[in-house]
């Protein structure tokens, strides 16, 4: 007989629903679920992030974290507004950032989860996650699961996406936001198959630099980026990445240009913009 477990949300239900409007666009709740998997990493092992967009639903797979078992999934998923990730330099803070974006991306959901080491995977679905008259209760299935059995993994599919949702622009984007855990070989991506890599930046001068500030190390460079050589998603300006625990330290990089340009401060998926001229 398969083993069932019941878990249950905390919080008012009134609140939830508001949350799940407060995203700009389907590409910044994307972003958020990408960061939760981007904070369960484990130090000195790559992380996977599998993303699948498509017309009526939308995947989003993490294989190589920590993963969740059914004391994770009630403790931390479910609680809104209580995370264990306060307080610790991880890019999630809050407790409701995951859950709201599914709320904002579609009215279902079905997430499957499982610890490294766990022999098995946990599975509970919501078919009409939009309804938030009261708190919702889930049971929990033991099912098959996917990756072998020392690795953790998250899988998320949510069902009712009515979203417009570029793959190539959300590729791109995510390219550029987890720009340095991807050179380093921590993190692999994909959207719908395909690899995803950030633009290629190439220089006529390049100075790194390493700033010791507020109990941190900012590490990075900046240089004059090749005038003919900049691909099309290319933007010049600043960037600065606020990363997980894992990573030793918080990195940054300028790209000067003489044209007009953008320059921005990237913390995760949370961006914000002003335009400047370049002298």
């Amino acid at each position: 007989m398969a083993q069932r477990v019941t878990v249950r949300e905390r919080i008012d239900p009134a609140i939830t629903a508001s949350l799940f409007a407060n995203y700009r666009s389907s590409a910044d709740a994307v972003m958020e679920l990408v960061d939760n998997a981007i904070d369960s990493r484990i130090k000195g092992g790559q992380l996977e992030v599998l993303l699948q967009v498509h017309p009526s639903y939308f995947v989003i797979e993490t294989r190589g974290g920590e993963g969740m078992g059914p004391a994770e999934l009630e403790r931390n998923y479910l609680r809104w507004g209580g995370s264990p990730k306060r307080g610790r330099k991880q890019l999630g803070q809050y407790g409701q950032g995951g859950k709201a974006a599914i709320g904002h991306l579609g009215t279902s959901f079905t997430v499957e989860a499982s610890r490294p080491g766990d022999g098995n995977a946990w599975r509970f679905a919501d078919p009409d996650y939009c309804d938030r008259s009261k708190l919702k209760t889930y049971e929990l299935k033991s099912v098959t699961k996917r990756v072998p059995a020392d690795r953790g993994y998250v899988r998320i599919r949510i069902d009712g996406f009515d979203k417009r949702l570029d793959p190539r622009r959300l590729g791109a984007r995510l390219g550029e936001t987890y720009r340095p855990l991807i050179l380093r070989a921590e993190l692999k991506m994909s959207v719908n198959g395909p690899r995803v890599d950030p633009p290629s930046i190439n220089f006529l001068e390049e100075h790194r630099f390493a700033v010791h500030a507020a109990g941190t190390t900012l590490r990075g460079w900046y240089g004059l980026a090749e005038p003919h050589s900049r691909g099309v998603d290319y933007v010049p300006g600043l960037r600065c990445y606020k990363l997980a625990a894992s990573s030793s330290a918080a990195s940054s990089s300028a790209i000067p240009t003489r044209s007009r340009s953008r320059v921005w401060r990237a913390s995760s998926a949370r961006l914000t913009w002003r335009r400047f001229r370049s002298p």
